[in-house]
């Protein structure tokens, strides 16, 4: 059954009522010329909505054809404001499904396959994230070394090239600034990430461990 990105972004998403979804971190104020920009705290992560957004897509792409863990949790959902505990809606739901050929293993059997999926996707952040460090950190502290290398040749003639000495040291300042800003976000993409992982696959575990009892 094929569902649109909407309606699974909704089967995983709860009421503020429901849960209180942590919010993304403040962001560092921006740097001034010549000083070193401040690092923004690193927090254990926060709910992205963009992240979240990307991990839907992906289920949404993957979704196996038929009846499923989503069909069973969409079926679930539909039962929200109806008077019954948990256990008689999930034995309700499975009942139902039951007719159209669903069954505990594969409702388990598709969210352990969906959760393999997010793990892929973790993987190619992952990758991502470290091209980024290559790509981005490593050029800026190739920088600051050969700035460095020059300023000790440079001091050698330290009566004539003083002037020169001053203005490399002011880009090396720069460029740490930059450098400690982009270490900061790379960080907190990554704490972003992952706690925005932790919440989809908790929600999966949580569904999972209601048809287990």
């Amino acid at each position: 059954m094929a569902f649109d990105i909407k309606k699974i972004k909704n089967l995983f998403v709860q009421t503020s009522e429901q849960t209180d979804i942590p919010q993304n971190s403040t962001p560092a104020p921006a740097p001034v010329a010549g000083k070193p920009a401040e690092t923004a705290p690193v927090s254990a992560g926060a709910f992205d909505q963009d992240v979240f957004n990307s991990l839907i897509k992906a289920i949404e792409e993957h979704n196996l054809p038929g009846e499923d863990y989503l069909e069973f949790l969409s079926a679930l959902q539909s039962m929200q404001n109806i008077p019954l505990d948990d256990k008689l809606k999930v034995q309700t739901v499975l009942a139902t499904l039951s007719t159209r050929g669903l069954t505990v293993q594969k409702i388990k059997e598709s969210a352990d396959y969906y959760k393999k999926v997010l793990s892929e996707e973790q993987k190619q952040f992952n990758t991502e994230l470290n091209s980024h460090i290559q790509d981005q950190v490593k050029s800026k502290e190739k920088s600051i070394k050969e700035l460095q290398e020059l300023n000790t040749l440079k001091t050698q003639q330290i009566t004539k090239l003083t002037q020169e000495i001053n203005e490399n040291q002011l880009k090396i300042t720069e460029i740490q600034g930059h450098l400690k800003e982009a270490d900061a976000k790379i960080k907190i993409a990554e704490s972003n990430f992952n706690k925005t992982l932790e919440y989809i696959v908790n929600q999966i575990d949580a569904n999972l461990n209601k048809i287990n009892n």
